[in-house]
């Protein structure tokens, strides 16, 4: 499998959890705009937006449980799937 599953496996990664990697690269690359002083509104609206959950944990897990749960249902069902195409002949 690939590096994100076995990191997903491991608990290391979840495409919805933060991670210091990430938080690392997001931070890198809002002060990389900053200091060349690139003017882009979406630019800068997204980097903002990507910082939230490593600014702000509890109000990103309070707003996001719908999203969350919905990770985890397909993640599940996913796996029931994998199961059920296992047993069929």
């Amino acid at each position: 499998g690939s590096s994100s599953a076995l990191a997903m496996r491991t608990h290391e990664y979840h495409p919805l959890w933060p991670n210091p990697a990430r938080y690392a690269f997001l931070r890198w690359l809002a002060e990389y705009v900053q200091d060349k002083e690139i003017r882009n509104r979406a630019l800068e609206r997204t980097v903002r937006a990507q910082l939230r959950p490593y600014r702000y944990p509890r109000l990103y897990r309070f707003l996001n449980p719908l999203r969350y749960l919905s990770c985890v249902a397909h993640g599940y069902l996913r796996s029931i799937g994998h199961k059920l195409q296992g047993a069929v002949p």
